[in-house]
């Protein structure tokens, strides 16, 4: 996340309390750190971002791995999207070793 800012922000490094907007972020540079962060696999909320504007409150609060675009929190989520699978105890098995 740190190298992210630092890239959109043109800084040789961003540390990971300081403060984005503090740092020259404003709203069009957040929408580009949350792109390049989505491309990385990494998922966060124009809101989040503003209301965790550091590096360690940001990525305490973002999802790693969800590119889908899928909102990070459950109830951000719309339940049309929401789909039931069934899977069989040796997926379900499969499944949780995957996920440890």
């Amino acid at each position: 996340m740190a190298a992210i800012w630092a890239q959109v922000l043109g800084l040789p490094q961003v540390g990971r309390h300081d403060n984005f907007f503090e740092l020259g972020g404003d709203s069009i540079t957040s929408l580009q750190v949350l792109a390049k962060a989505h491309r990385e696999g990494l998922t966060l909320t124009p809101k989040q971002l503003f209301e965790h504007p550091t590096v360690a409150l940001a990525a305490a609060v973002a999802v790693i791995g969800s590119v889908d675009g899928t909102p990070p929190l459950a109830h951000e989520q719309d339940p049309e999207r929401i789909v039931d699978v069934e899977l069989s105890d040796e997926e379900m098995e499969n499944l949780l070793k995957e996920i440890g």
